[in-house]
């Protein structure tokens, strides 16, 4: 995971698709010795930054902002995103390359029901 970008080529609330697709770079961590760091990276290259963590032997994957300013409104539109994106997933599959996640209790949209679809990019 950690060391990729990671695109995210599905993003629903309560099944209407989203259409701002941001890419998750997730930094390479030692899981056991640090936090892992990444950042959100929309599609006009704002960023924001965010903390992540598995838990639960990779059943759970949680997101939590961690932008403090941002540089422009571009950068302002991606931490929007990240924020109301935050919270903790559960991970429905995970294979090497792909990764799909769903919760209903995410920050920005709170009792509905969010799915992501990851894709690794090399």
């Amino acid at each position: 995971m950690g060391g990729y970008k990671w695109k995210i080529v599905t993003l629903t609330v309560n099944g209407t698709s989203e259409t701002n697709l941001p890419e998750l770079l997730f930094k390479d961590c030692d899981i056991y010795k640090e936090t892992c760091k990444g950042a959100w990276i929309s599609e006009e290259g704002g960023r924001a930054q965010f903390v992540w963590q598995f838990r639960d032997k990779g059943k759970v994957l949680e997101i939590a902002n961690q932008t403090d300013h941002a540089h422009g409104i571009i950068d302002v539109k991606a931490a929007d995103q990240c924020i109301a994106f935050t919270g903790v997933y559960e991970v429905i599959k995970s294979k090497r390359k792909s990764l799909v996640l769903k919760s209903t209790s995410i920050t920005g949209h709170q009792g509905k029901e969010v799915n992501i679809e990851l894709e690794r990019k090399d």
